[in-house]
């Protein structure tokens, strides 16, 4: 099995606050961890590092945590609080970099932790640029380039929110808000430019912006014939393939009548 299909299999275990590790049908391991007998914990994301170990991250009693687990043994490496107790239930993804170092991002919260993947060292907290009102920020996705800048998408002040920061210092090299909304994916291609996808404008949209600058390169969206289009269509996740194509997941409406889950339609675009 791949990395990449590894990746997928645990970030869904993660989502059900059970971490096992799968190389075929067979279950290698299984880990539970908890503060204490029903304080409750639950694991939201998780990535592998080049030595196969797992880097995890998830709410616990005390707080949000990231965890690094050994991939032969499940074995905790090391444990991190990240963030105190009023962000327990708030972490939302988690990636890594080539130096095996991780960042962790939050819903409430406009920060971004970098975490050392040797020791679980907290190396920074920086905020996350953009629009400041009354409406709290939801941080949902962030993703790392290939010089090992962290992009963040989500949504400040109601805008569409896209922000890089300096992998290595954390500073902000640029933030993107446009059109009311939020995204809920960010993803990089090879030339480093970045796909975010998500709800604009009360539509299934997704945006590229240029690397270097942020500066928005198009804009698309998709606006179906139903009768709800205006309330429930959305991207939920954006690829970038090999080719340099774009490929985003999300739900559509495009029936007419009473509203309920029939209505929302498996949507996927490239």
């Amino acid at each position: 099995m791949n990395e990449s299909k590894l990746f997928i299999l645990l970030k869904l275990f993660a989502l059900s606050g059970l971490l096992m590790l799968l190389t075929s049908s067979a279950r290698a391991w299984q880990v539970s961890i908890s503060d204490c007998p029903g304080c409750g914990s639950r694991a939201k994301a998780a990535v592998v590092d080049a030595a196969g170990d797992i880097i995890a991250t998830g709410s616990f009693f005390y707080g949000a945590d990231v965890v690094k687990l050994s991939g032969a043994t499940g074995q905790v490496i090391w444990r991190t609080e990240v963030m105190g107790h009023e962000s327990r239930n708030y972490v939302q993804d988690i990636a890594i970099d080539s130096h095996g170092d991780v960042f962790v991002v939050f819903a409430w919260t406009r920060v971004v932790v970098k975490v050392s993947g040797a020791d679980g060292t907290k190396i920074w907290e920086k905020p996350i640029g953009g629009t400041l009102n009354a409406l709290l920020p939801v941080i949902n996705a962030v993703a790392v380039d290939r010089d090992d800048n962290v992009l963040t998408a989500g949504t400040m002040g109601g805008f569409f929110n896209v922000c890089k920061l300096d992998g290595r210092t954390g500073e902000e090299q640029w933030h993107y808000d446009a059109r009311g909304g939020y995204a809920n994916g960010v993803a990089v291609d090879g030339n480093g430019d970045v796909a975010a996808a998500g709800m604009m404008s009360n539509n299934f949209a997704t945006v590229k912006l240029r690397g270097t600058d942020g500066q928005e390169l198009w804009y698309d969206d998709i606006n179906g014939p139903g009768s709800f289009t205006n309330a429930f269509e959305e991207a939920r996740a954006v690829a970038v393939g090999t080719d340099g194509s774009i490929v985003v997941a999300g739900v559509t409406v495009d029936v007419t009548g009473e509203f309920n889950d029939c209505t929302k339609e498996f949507t996927v675009v490239k």
